[in-house]
């Protein structure tokens, strides 16, 4: 039995309508996709959901 593993992204954005731009054709693609708009909640999400790739933006400021 082949086990498949859904590779999962984080993205980090934002822009709202950006990211779900983003989450929509990567979960198109077949990626399990997590969306995060601030600092803080995507450290968290990175330390628990452990995602394969990390889209983040760069120019977002971390607090609010």
């Amino acid at each position: 039995m082949r086990v498949i593993h859904m590779t999962k992204i984080l993205i980090v954005e934002d822009d709202e309508e950006l990211q779900i731009v983003l989450e929509m054709a990567l979960k198109r693609l077949g990626y399990e996709v997590h969306g995060s708009s601030n600092g803080v909640d995507a450290m968290y999400q990175a330390s628990t959901l452990k995602p394969d790739l990390i889209v983040l933006d760069l120019m977002m400021p971390w607090a609010s």
